[in-house]
């Protein structure tokens, strides 16, 4: 069944969202300039035609993750991440 929005004054679904971020800018396989960016209905999208392997994925959305999540941690180490 599906997950119940909160209300105005509920606490966040989501306490803390740790996210890694790829060298072309992509988190949470939210890519840049792909229209999943666009989705605002959704909480969880799946995703068939990610530019980066794998093609298929699934994601929190934009919205969930703005939101629905009360704090969102990004983590990067790495050549490619500087």
């Amino acid at each position: 069944s599906p997950l119940p929005l909160p209300s105005s004054n509920s606490h966040h679904l989501i306490d803390c969202a740790l996210l890694g971020f790829g060298p072309d800018g992509h988190t949470a396989s939210l890519f840049p300039s792909h229209p999943l960016l666009k989705e605002n209905t959704k909480m969880v999208a799946g995703i068939d035609d990610s530019p980066k392997p794998p093609s298929k994925r699934i994601t929190l959305t934009k919205r969930a993750l703005n939101k629905y999540t009360r704090d969102v941690i990004f983590v990067g180490a790495g050549e490619s991440k500087s």
